[in-house]
């Protein structure tokens, strides 16, 4: 379903298995079939410097730039300054 000015539109989905689906999409990738994937280094640096972005806004209540200054991980600073505190103890943290 999607909602937008002009209403809501309905979309029919097809069922495909994801897993597979994304396999085919990378060997297309590295043998040459498609330009990018999702895996290239460089859509990821975007996405990373994105998210760290977010972070860096909730940690600072601010408004952020980009490209964002090089420093310690938002992330890592938010739980070392208990702006996000530990809710369930022990060796495993899903936080990171």
């Amino acid at each position: 379903t999607l909602m937008n000015a002009d209403g809501v539109q309905e979309f029919a989905a097809e069922e495909v298995d994801l897993g597979y689906a994304q396999a085919v999409e990378l060997v297309d990738w590295v043998t040459g079939k498609v330009p990018t994937n999702r895996c290239d280094a460089h859509t990821n640096r975007m996405t990373i410097e994105a998210l760290m972005g977010l972070y860096e806004s909730a940690r600072t209540r601010k408004v952020v730039t980009f490209p964002l200054a090089s420093g310690p991980s938002p992330l890592h600073r938010m739980i070392e300054d208990g702006t996000l505190p530990v809710t369930v103890t022990g060796a495993y943290d899903i936080r990171l």
